[in-house]
C-alpha cells in the first residue's frame, strides 16, 4: 500500500483483522481439541491431518502482508479483463 494508505476491512486494519484470525484459529483448535475426544480411533488419522492444517494456518499467517497498491490495481485490472 502506499505509505499512510491502510486498506480497511470491515472497520479493522490489516494487522487487527490477521490478529482476529489467528484468534479465529486457535480458538477452532481447542474446540476441535475438545470434539475429537469423542470420535472414534478409526478417524484419528484424518484427525490427525485436520490438527497438521490448523497448525500449519497459525504458522502462515503472521507471515503474510498486506496487499499493496499495486497489486491491488494489477488484480482489479484482471478481474475486469475477465
Amino acid at each position: 500500500m502506499a505509505k499512510g494508505k491502510t486498506i480497511i476491512y470491515v472497520g479493522k486494519t490489516f494487522e487487527e483483522h490477521k490478529a482476529k484470525m489467528l484468534k479465529m484459529v486457535d480458538e477452532l483448535i481447542n474446540e476441535y481439541d475438545e470434539f475429537t475426544q469423542s470420535v472414534s480411533p478409526k478417524h484419528w488419522r484424518t484427525t490427525g491431518h485436520h490438527f497438521a492444517e490448523l497448525r500449519k494456518m497459525k504458522e502462515d499467517i503472521p507471515t503474510f502482508t498486506e496487499i499493496t497498491a499495486k497489486e491491488s490495481k494489477a488484480v482489479q485490472e484482471f478481474k475486469d479483463n475477465q
